[in-house]
């Protein structure tokens, strides 16, 4: 392992042990690779796979994924997930449009990033100004983060 590389180590120490997401530099992967060479890459590669595992678990439990704490690559996955998730939403959305039994009329008083609801669906993202129907469990907790307000119940 080259000079630097216990760096790297501490950062995978900590990211492993850790519940949160911890902040990395945008090019941090590529450092990274360059200091610990090719024995390094399975360390990486674990590191990778354990912080989209973190941001996967933020976007199941609707909350926003800050992207100044994403390497590069990172930010990438998280933008190829919100597009897929986005595009789902539109193909849904389109065959269900109607006012389904348990759901809330809200409109969006802040962005919100895509979010897995309590009927399984996956919502969103949503822009300040957005209305739509979602299940009243998900709509009170929104509407209690200061996210939504609910227009009808």
């Amino acid at each position: 392992m080259e000079e630097g590389g216990e760096w790297v180590l501490d950062v995978y120490e900590r990211e492993v042990r850790s519940g949160e997401l911890s902040k990395l530099p945008r090019d941090f992967y590529r450092r990274a690779a360059g200091l610990l060479g090719s024995e390094g890459r399975e360390l990486l590669a674990e590191l990778f796979l354990c912080r989209l595992a973190k941001i996967v678990g933020l976007l199941v439990r609707g909350e926003d994924v800050d992207l100044g704490l994403l390497a590069e690559e990172e930010a990438k996955v998280l933008r190829s997930v919100r597009e897929a998730l986005s595009s789902l939403r539109r193909v849904t959305g389109a065959a269900d449009g109607e006012r389904r039994s348990g759901n809330a009329l809200v409109v969006f008083v802040e962005p919100h990033p895509p979010l897995m609801a309590a009927d399984g669906g996956v919502y969103g993202p949503f822009a300040r100004g957005d209305v739509a129907y979602l299940p009243r469990a998900d709509a009170l907790r929104l509407q209690g983060r200061g996210v939504v307000m609910i227009i009808k119940r």
